[in-house]
């Protein structure tokens, strides 16, 4: 059986009025263990056992400063003002104070709105540097947890709002975990945005960000969605500023199957980049490497299917290089194939087309010997045509026997000597187309 006080607020006499003014000031600290506290509306109070013994019972009145004890809910109903209010002067006490001690777990306070807030925190003096509300578990669970239950809310859990220059969400952690988790089962996890132009996502820290792409999309996805708008932004800015700093402005990883970076531009029209480097130090702007001495892969791959080049190298200083290629411990420097086009194409309008310090070798070239007494040999090599130009010429003393001609057939050429030499020659030659 429950206990009801109620209160009207055409108080008929002076000593209504004043019980009713008073009535949250005659309480002791803590001395109404509440079941549910909520501000501006009625409030159910659940009465449970302290320290000293019961001086009141079902149907019983309230004693102030003592420990009220009761089998069943204590209600205040109000028409007009706070249906329950506690006040305290005492340094780390609290105006209402809730313990929960329910076997299957309850709540300490608990508040219902109808129409207005649930449960309202503020502070009112603005030097006081304490949070307006403060949640803290020694258990295994969430210190905060927050649910909308219509699934027709578009609005957020949680919304934080702050008129200051601090952020108006802080994450952090002292131990092993994250500062800020956010996960999502059909959207996007975290979501910044901006209208001011200075970044929807700041990040600061040994890693600022760390994005884990747990199923196939992606860790990070950044979007600009004012198309047609003036103003322009950049979906992802990473910047370190520390000078003594060494670590990347961003660093990716992946331990999947797919790329640690992908940029894509969409815009038929947009004839910027997909990427854009620039470094104002003294290392590269980029730098890619395979650590996988088995991998028979590029460290760094582009193609094109326009009319461009698949990699484009410039240089404006004459002491630079367009594109420079170098290899050790045998390898290529610079390396270029094509099915059908020029492996390598080089061309200058006033200086030299292509300069080679070093030997040089030419696999359609070669030594072909002329037997003793014969003035001709027969040369068999692939891709030579009628229209192929044969450069011939002799590395043996032959006296006045001299190369005649190098005539081209198809898949071969023959070389002729004015004379048959007394003992074999071996003759050079070249292929030119």
């Amino acid at each position: 059986m429950s206990d009801f006080v109620s209160q009207d607020s055409g108080a008929s006499s002076e000593e209504d009025r004043a019980l009713q003014e008073g009535a949250a000031t005659r309480y002791g600290r803590r001395a109404l263990m509440l079941g549910a506290a909520a501000a501006g509306a009625g409030i159910t109070l659940g009465l449970v056992g302290g320290a000293k013994p019961a001086d009141a019972s079902n149907g019983g009145s309230v004693l102030l400063g003592k420990t009220n004890t009761a089998s069943d809910s204590t209600i205040v109903n109000t028409t007009n003002g706070n249906g329950f209010q506690g006040q305290t002067s005492q340094t780390g006490s609290s105006g209402v104070y809730g313990i929960d001690k329910s076997p299957g777990g309850g709540y300490g306070i608990q508040g219902n709105s109808t129409n207005g807030t649930a449960v309202s925190a503020s502070i009112t003096n603005s030097a006081s540097p304490a949070a307006a509300l403060a949640a803290s578990t020694d258990g295994t669970g969430t210190a905060v947890e927050v649910t909308i239950t219509n699934e027709a809310n578009s609005n957020p859990a949680v919304s934080a709002l702050t008129n200051g220059s601090g952020p108006g969400v802080h994450g952090e952690s002292t131990g092993s975990g994250f500062g800020v988790v956010g996960s999502s089962a059909k959207t996007f996890g975290v979501v910044g945005v901006t209208t001011s132009g200075i970044g929807g996502v700041l990040a600061g820290g040994p890693s600022g960000v760390v994005a884990l792409g747990i199923g196939t999309g992606y860790g990070v996805k950044a979007t600009d969605t004012a198309y047609g708008s003036k103003e322009l932004s950049t979906p992802v800015f990473a910047q370190v500023v520390n000078v003594k700093n060494g670590s990347p402005a961003v660093d990716a990883w992946s331990g999947g199957t797919g790329s640690a970076v992908r940029a894509t531009i969409d815009n038929a029209k947009n004839s910027s980049p997909a990427v854009a480097v620039t470094t104002n130090g003294t290392g590269n702007a980029i730098e890619a490497s395979i650590t996988d001495a088995a991998s028979t892969q590029s460290a760094v791959s582009a193609l094109t299917k326009g009319k461009g080049s698949g990699v484009f190298g410039k240089s404006s200083n004459a002491a630079g290089h367009g594109v420079m290629g170098q290899g050790t411990s045998g390898a290529a420097g610079l390396y270029g194939s094509s099915d059908s086009g020029a492996g390598v194409y080089a061309k200058s309008t006033s200086g030299n087309a292509l300069e080679v310090v070093g030997k040089v070798s030419f696999s359609r070239s070669g030594l072909a010997s002329v037997a003793a007494k014969k003035t001709s040999v027969k040369v068999t090599s692939a891709g030579v045509t009628t229209s192929s130009m044969i450069l011939a010429t002799l590395q043996t003393d032959a006296g006045a026997v001299a190369v005649a001609n190098a005539v081209p057939a198809t898949g071969s050429f023959t070389i002729k000597l004015t004379a048959a030499p007394t003992k074999s020659v071996k003759v050079a030659w070249m292929v030119l187309g």
